[in-house]
Order: structure tokens, then sequence, then C-alpha cells
């Protein structure tokens, strides 16, 4: 079973107990780490209407997600500021556009995710720099310092998620996150009253080699396997 329909089963869950009080509000969203590319990807569901609400809300003026050429531009504008995945709290996360998938009341929009950072997790940089007399000498330096920046699966054990989207809309929002770090993986439950929080990635229960149905599974880029079309667009920062 894949983590998007574990995390539909979750949230579903999580609502029941409070559905006959008010009616239920609720985004999921799949955050996995990509060692070669060094981003997160990311899969979030979100409510077309309650977007669609909240876009307009920020611009001033009626937004509407089908049909319209500007739409990736206005949904990343809106989430970029609302939504962020880093190392640690009040790190810059800069958001890059793949696509979206629209559903009957629901959309799935697809992300990229790149934590900005002063020194990498896990690495150690040389408060001088090696004196460099040629290229060769230069290009092995280079070489060395980008094989620092590199983070791989085993150097991240927590992340900090910021999801704070839909939560001007509604009061009741309630937004599930599930991050998966290679085979190790967890859930966080955000609302308005925590609206972000730090994550620890605890291993599950399969095996490494192995996915719920016992078959071969490569973790990385699952989430940019899906068969989406190009939507090129420029990224925005904080």
């Amino acid at each position: 079973m894949s983590i998007k329909y574990i995390s539909l089963i979750f949230v579903s869950l999580l609502t029941l107990q409070s559905a006959a009080a008010h009616p239920s509000h609720s985004s999921v969203t799949e955050v996995e780490w990509n060692p070669t590319t060094q981003r997160f990807e990311v899969a979030m569901r979100l409510n077309i209407a309650e977007l669609e609400d909240a876009v307009s809300s920020l611009r001033g003026e009626r937004f509407r997600l089908e049909n319209n050429a500007d739409a990736p531009q206005h949904v990343l504008a809106y989430l970029q500021p609302r939504f962020a995945v880093t190392y640690v709290s009040g790190q810059p996360c800069r958001l890059s556009w793949v696509g979206m998938e629209l559903e009957l009341h629901d959309a799935w929009f697809y992300l990229e995710a790149e934590p900005h950072r002063s020194e990498p997790a896990g690495t150690d940089v040389p408060a001088h720099s090696p004196k460099v007399t040629k290229w060769a000498d230069l290009f092995q330096a280079n070489a060395a310092a980008n094989k620092r920046q590199e983070i791989s699966k085993a150097n991240i054990e927590a992340v900090w998620i910021r999801h704070r989207a839909l939560m001007e809309i509604q009061v009741e929002q309630v937004n599930v996150i599930t991050v998966t770090v290679g085979r190790f993986s967890n859930s966080l439950v955000l609302t308005s009253q925590k609206d972000s929080d730090r994550l620890t990635v605890k291993p599950d229960r399969r095996p490494p080699s192995e996915n719920a149905n016992g078959r071969s599974s490569d973790p990385v880029s699952k989430i940019a396997a899906r068969r989406l079309p190009e939507s090129p667009m420029p990224n925005t920062t904080d």
C-alpha cells in the first residue's frame, strides 16, 4: 500500500471522532528525501474550493484553478510562505513547481523543497580554504567541497515542518504530513494551534529492500516518477 493511501486512511481516522461536531477540513502531504537532487519531493493534497478561496483572498480577485495557465504561479506564491520542510526551525526553504493533478474535489500538487543551509548537516567545513596553485588542485578542491555538502539518507534524523495552508480559511484545518527518508518514515499532524513542529523520522517495520507488497522498492523519486505534464515555473523564495 502506498504512502498516499496510508496517509488518507490516517487522516480519515484522525477526523472521525470530531466529524459529528463540525465538518472535517484536512489535507494530506507526502514528503520524500531525494539524496541525488539534495531536495525534498512533496506531494500535497488540498481541497480545490478552499484553496481557490484562500488564493482569491490573497490576490483580491476571484481565482480559479481549472483551465488557468497562471495557476501554478499563484499556487506557488500562496504556498511558499505557508509550507516549509527544513533541518532547523526558521531555516529558509525554496519551493519549485513540478505539476498538479486535479480530482473531483481535491487537487494534488507536486513540488520540490530545497532548504537553504550555511553548513550542511553532518559535515565539517574547514576554517581556511587550502591554497590553489594549479587547475587540478582547484577541481579537486571543488569536488571535495561538493562531497562535503551532500546530505545522505543517514544524515537526516529529523526535519522541521511548517504547514499552515488553508488555516486562515478554516480554523479547524488539520494538515497531516508524512516524511520518508530512505526506508524510514514518520507522520506529523499540524493545526492552527500549532502549525509547525519538529519531526523525528523513525524506522518503519518493513525490510529495507521490500515494500508492503513484498516487492523490491526504490524509495528515491517515487513522487517524481508520477506521470505529470511538464509545467516549468520560476522558483520563489521567502
